[in-house]
């Protein structure tokens, strides 16, 4: 399976840097979903210091049996929150 993101991310300041992100994802077995996330980040000479937080919405289509031998199909949507912590490298400057 592979996921095909979009999204946008806006960095605001110099070395106190706060990230607002909004975008989307399409899989490759027709699943989907939107994204939204901020980051916290504070460089120290080449190194940024980061605290984020994602929430992503994945929908998925799902078919169940009916009685008659039928299939119903529906939409499943689920959530998660994901948090990171960590160490960046600026290598350019």
């Amino acid at each position: 399976m592979l996921t095909v993101p979009l999204y946008l991310k806006i960095i605001l300041g110099n070395s106190f840097r706060v990230c607002p992100e909004a975008g989307g994802f399409v899989r490759t077995n027709g699943n989907y979903g939107l994204t939204t996330g901020l980051s916290l980040e504070y460089r120290i000479k080449k190194l940024f210091l980061f605290a984020k937080a994602d929430y992503y919405m994945d929908v998925s289509k799902k078919q169940t049996p009916l009685h008659d031998g039928s299939l119903s199909s529906y939409n499943y949507t689920f959530s998660s929150v994901w948090v990171s912590l960590g160490v960046k490298w600026n290598i350019l400057k």
